[in-house]
């Protein structure tokens, strides 16, 4: 795997020099270039990547970022280093990959062991120094013919044994004079016809001991350690981060039943508390009755004149306060193509809908004006009234608590009779009021409106034990 070295606007011909050196060292190494601005966060997320070994700043870039580096995490600092030149960077890989990078020599030959039968010693290299008869360096030959003549007796004994070794495309003699001993010359150009004046430098191996052959294995390399302690590292921080995910489920769970319990409570708290409603407005509704009645033992009912309703007018009530709304609701969607006459002292029908120009109802009731002039425009608010509907209705203006009384109510049914038109009068609630006198007058069945609730279902039973033509509409 290769080492990742991250820079930014860094001498670019330094890092390819530099990477020339490692690729000759056979050194893995990339230089990757992590963008053209540097930032404290680029910074931070590139050292975080455990394939990166190091990034390299320049003294302007590490500047920018002053200000933020002593936030960074210690092992975010130490892959931070500030170079300045070639030599710096050569110099910070040497010390991180602890190899040389020195460039090899561009003319000679490096001066390696030889290994050989004779056991380990080291070649020296011999340059002659005539320059007569000599052979060019740049010929492409594996071997030199050395032809033996009569005049070269003693250079034909002398290279007896003679080797010529091919390195690129320059080559040198060995000649091997004794059991332990070998002679190299490596000349740009080496003279044939006068080998004596060559002088070669022997090496003997007879006094170097023959050590044991052993396996040098290297020891990791710095970049290898800071790899390893990166993954340990981040490994440590993953356990970390799951056991502390771990005790916020459970923590979560725990709350979740928590919160499943108050709910039940909180959902029996409510229903405990709607009861508790319903029983405090029939206990109200009862109170009331129970004055009312005391009321009418005390002064004794008066006994007035029954009532004929046509055939073309029904009268309407509420149960109770409860349904007061849902009664104007019924009444306006559930009643197409009529006329509803509103003579609630507690009318809530404008809040339904919008009524542009609302007339006085009571000079119907008390002054006998024709009940079509009365008629009220109206717009969508809340519902939308059935189609035809007509309104009569004033909730602004208080209809007198003795107007049921005082009206003249054969007068009035008369002239709505007359028009043969449906007409639907609200009286309101019927525990209100004058309403309850008004229901032994009609000879009519009154509809009584209710929801389907417990409350509203006991207050018609309580009607219903003092009225007998009353007739139960559930809305």
């Amino acid at each position: 795997m290769a080492y990742v070295y991250a820079y930014y606007g860094f001498d670019m011909a330094a890092i390819k020099d530099v990477e020339s050196l490692l690729n000759s060292a056979g050194q893995d190494v990339v230089f990757k270039h992590a963008g053209s601005m540097v930032s404290a966060i680029s910074v931070r997320m590139t050292a975080k990547k455990p394939t990166v070994m190091g990034i390299i700043l320049n003294e302007s870039e590490y500047a920018s970022i002053e200000s933020k580096y002593i936030d960074f995490e210690d092992k975010i600092k130490t892959k931070v280093k500030v170079l300045h030149s070639f030599d710096e960077l050569k110099a910070y890989m040497e010390d991180e990959l602890e190899v040389p990078l020195d460039a090899p020599p561009e003319d000679g030959v490096s001066s390696e062991p030889v290994l050989n039968d004779f056991g380990a010693g080291s070649v020296k290299t011999v340059t002659p120094t005539s320059q007569q008869n000599h052979v060019s360096n740049d010929f492409q030959t594996s071997e030199i013919q050395i032809q033996e003549s009569s005049e070269s007796n003693s250079v034909s004994n002398k290279f007896h044994n003679q080797k010529v070794h091919i390195i690129g495309e320059k080559s040198f003699l060995g000649e091997i004079t004794d059991a332990n001993t070998v002679e190299t010359i490596t000349p740009s150009s080496v003279t044939i016809e006068e080998p004596e004046k060559h002088e070669a430098e022997s090496v003997s191996f007879a006094d170097q001991p023959k050590e044991p052959f052993t396996l040098n294995v290297e020891k990791p390399h710095k970049v290898e350690s800071m790899f390893d302690d990166d993954l340990d590292a981040e490994l440590e921080d993953l356990k970390r981060q799951n056991d502390e995910l771990t005790h916020k489920l459970e923590s979560a769970k725990q709350e979740l039943a928590r919160l499943e319990k108050v709910k039940d409570n909180f959902n029996e708290s409510v229903q405990v508390s709607e009861d508790l409603r319903d029983r405090i407005s029939q206990l109200t509704t009862d109170k009331f009755d129970l004055e009312q009645q005391l009321r009418e033992a005390q002064s004794g009912r008066l006994e007035l004149p029954a009532i004929d309703v046509p055939a073309n007018v029904n009268f309407y009530v509420s149960a109770s306060s409860l349904s007061l709304v849902k009664a104007y609701d019924y009444l306006l969607r559930e009643k197409p193509t009529t006329t509803l006459i509103d003579l609630s002292r507690e009318s809530y029908l404008d809040m339904l809908v919008q009524l542009n120009h609302p007339n006085r109802v009571t000079k119907w009731l008390l002054e006998g004006i024709n009940i079509r002039t009365l008629n009220s425009s109206y717009a969508q608010r809340e519902i939308q009234p059935a189609t035809g509907l007509n309104i009569v209705s004033s909730p602004n203006a208080l209809i007198p608590e003795d107007a049921f009384k005082r009206a003249d109510w054969d007068f009035i049914l008369k002239q709505l009779q007359e028009t043969y038109s449906e007409y639907n009068i609200f009286l309101g609630v019927a525990t209100h009021q004058g309403v309850p006198e008004m229901l032994d007058r009609l000879n009519s069945p009154v509809k009584v409106l209710r929801q389907n609730n417990p409350a509203d279902k006991r207050s018609f039973n309580l009607i219903s034990l003092s009225h007998d033509n009353i007739e139960e509409v559930v809305i």
